[in-house]
């Protein structure tokens, strides 16, 4: 019983500590009207290198994905893929722990 409940916390921490590792990004995109529109941005987002889970909120036009450890991602770049796609770029910005606290308890 022991050593199933040292397994337990052991994945625990394995797992927590993989999801920490990733980089969380938001971007916003105007033009995206319907999720036909919201599926080929995926598929272009999903040409970069490193990019993980890819949301995308159509009434916002929010996009939040993330990068795996070690890969990076500039505005350069997403102003590039979104524009090849169609739509228009406005800004892309890492979401850190500290902006993920901010938004879930707005003051």
């Amino acid at each position: 019983m022991r050593n199933r409940i040292l397994l337990i916390i052991a994945t625990l921490c394995l797992s927590v500590s993989a999801i920490a590792q990733h980089k969380h990004y938001e971007m916003k995109v105007e033009g995206l009207s319907c999720p036909i529109c919201s599926y080929g941005l995926e598929k272009k987002l999903k040409q970069i290198d490193g990019i993980g889970n890819i949301n995308i909120e159509l009434t916002t036009g929010i996009v939040t994905f993330t990068m795996k450890e070690g890969k990076t991602v500039t505005e350069e770049q997403m102003n590039k893929k979104v524009k090849d796609a169609g739509y228009t770029f406005k800004y892309l910005k890492e979401i850190t722990t500290d902006n993920m606290r901010e938004n879930e308890n707005p003051k």
